[in-house]
């Protein structure tokens, strides 16, 4: 049970006023529980305001000056107990108002967090102009994970500009500057499509290498595609694999579809029935890539001449369309 649970909840005058009464409570929490005392006071203003009658006394009166006094620290770590409901009824809303507090009050991870809530509307409508404005205050901080979000909004916009994509590079280039693997694929992804940016394959090679060194299967992912399409670089189906294979084995679908694709290409490349006939289907249903009926037509006419009845129908099916 927390402290305002401890409080009386009908509507009194005690002896002394209310201040008395916090003071009580409030010597005793601090001896027992070892609560900060400026945090104790926050939480009990709030209280004070609405369950004492208090004549003459602003309501939100105490509540302020305990804010003017409380640790920005204290704030942040009593609006993550709201946040994650430990200790305390879950209040997004409440959490929201305390990040806001102590991030007005200089704390960098504050204002990510309001920045973040904004952004996925945890305790507000959702807005992403708020959003980008404390990401910015975090980011002037120092906090790499807010240049990173910050490049994210950009870079997501479903009407990103050329200000966007601009905008979306110099984060990413900040952040992964300082180490943010996340950034650096999608840095190399920027650079590899020459988004906001000139075509830079050799560059975009190094970010998305780096990246997969971090871990990162969209970058792997990317790289199969570098090697299998020959962006930038000499096709390359072996090197595709391997980087295919690598994010294939820590669960990366695309990359499993990918895998198989290419095995399909080397068995149809052998004129083999059924290899042919599925390396159609996943043309025909855009398994790994685009719906492309052209080329799954090609390749359903090419397995029925070397034998396969299903290629035969399934061509047959599709003249039909």
């Amino acid at each position: 049970m927390n402290l305002r649970e401890r409080l009386p909840t009908t509507k009194r005058t005690c002896r002394g006023g209310p201040h008395s009464r916090v003071a009580a409570v409030a010597r005793s929490a601090t001896l027992h529980l070892k609560i900060p005392a400026a945090l104790l006071a926050l939480c009990l203003a709030s209280s004070c305001a609405t369950t004492w009658e208090q004549p003459g006394l602003p309501p939100r009166g105490d509540q302020a000056a305990a804010e003017d006094r409380a640790d920005p620290e204290e704030l942040f770590q009593l609006a993550n107990r709201y946040n994650t409901g430990k200790g305390l009824k879950q209040s997004h809303k409440q959490a929201l108002s305390l990040f806001c507090r102590a991030a007005a009050k200089g704390h960098v991870k504050a204002a990510y967090q309001t920045g973040y809530m904004y952004q996925y509307g945890h305790g507000t409508a959702k807005n992403l102009g708020e959003a980008l404005k404390w990401y910015r205050r975090a980011a002037a901080g120092g906090l790499v994970d807010a240049m990173y979000n910050i490049g994210y909004i950009h870079f997501t916009n479903p009407k990103r500009s050329k200000k966007d994509s601009l905008e979306a590079l110099q984060q990413f280039r900040q952040a992964a500057d300082k180490g943010h693997a996340p950034a650096m694929t999608n840095l190399g992804k920027m650079l590899l499509h020459g988004i906001g940016c000139q075509e830079d394959s050799e560059a975009a090679l190094k970010w998305l290498n780096l990246a997969a060194e971090k871990g990162q299967l969209v970058a792997m992912f990317h790289l199969g595609q570098v090697y299998r399409l020959g962006q930038g670089v000499e096709r390359d189906f072996a090197k595709a694999h391997e980087w295919y294979r690598k994010a294939a084995e820590k669960g990366d679908a695309r990359s499993m579809v990918h895998m198989a694709k290419l095995w399909l290409k080397q068995a149809a490349d052998k004129a083999d029935p059924e290899a042919i006939f599925i390396y159609g289907l996943m043309f025909e249903y855009g398994l790994g890539g685009k719906v492309d009926l052209r080329k799954a037509k090609a390749l359903y006419k090419l397995a029925a001449a070397v034998g396969s009845a299903q290629a035969a129908k399934a061509l047959n099916r599709l003249e039909k369309k």
